[in-house]
């Protein structure tokens, strides 16, 4: 477990976080397996963005996702791949020479002073519905829970409430930031204030 964050808004709720027990993560291991895969047979790594600092459920810490937009449709590593590929190839007006997928997403988040962050939110692996299944089925539903900013989980928009009910149909298990600090009481953390 460490302090690096991956992204803004995680350093950003990480003082808060620290106040339920709860710390910068960057592996499931040594308590779940740190591949995952896909679909079509991709592994890859998957990170947690924090941790309990505490033993939760199977006496293993629970493992947060905290995700500031809505999750995305890919369905599998390629089809991200090949949407960011897209975008980014979109973005720079030619066919880019062969990149990584992070090179790509990096250039894409950080290009045009963010103004193309909805391209990796709307195509990322790492915000895809599908990754986030696939990580809690291998986890446990127990020792893994998504996080979302109460505007996100409470929004009226149509978009929302339509992706909310299918994370519900789906069995996601996820929390609006609010409820937090009551369900990690619940859960028995010592809690500080």
């Amino acid at each position: 477990m460490s302090n690096i964050f991956n992204s803004k808004s995680e350093s950003e709720v990480a003082p808060y976080l620290l106040t339920l027990g709860i710390i910068a993560c960057t592996s499931f291991a040594p308590h779940f397996q740190t591949e995952f895969t896909d679909k079509l047979g991709n592994v890859r790594e998957h990170q947690p963005d924090f941790a309990t600092s505490f033993n939760h459920a199977n006496d293993k810490p629970l493992f947060i996702e905290t995700k500031f937009s809505l999750l995305n449709s890919k369905t599998s590593f390629k089809s991200s791949f090949n949407a960011i590929t897209r975008q980014h190839n979109h973005r720079h007006n030619y066919q880019a020479p062969s990149r990584s997928y992070a090179d790509m997403s990096h250039w894409l988040w950080n290009h045009n002073g963010g103004q193309w962050r909805n391209d990796i939110l709307e195509n990322s692996w790492n915000h895809a519905k599908s990754k986030i299944l696939i990580t809690q089925a291998a986890i446990g539903s127990e020792n893994y829970l998504v996080v979302f900013p109460d505007h996100i989980v409470n929004s009226k928009k149509p978009e929302n409430i339509k992706a909310f009910q299918e994370y519900d149909n789906r069995g996601l298990n996820y929390l609006p930031l609010s409820k937090l600090e009551s369900y990690i009481t619940t859960i028995g953390a010592p809690v500080a204030h």
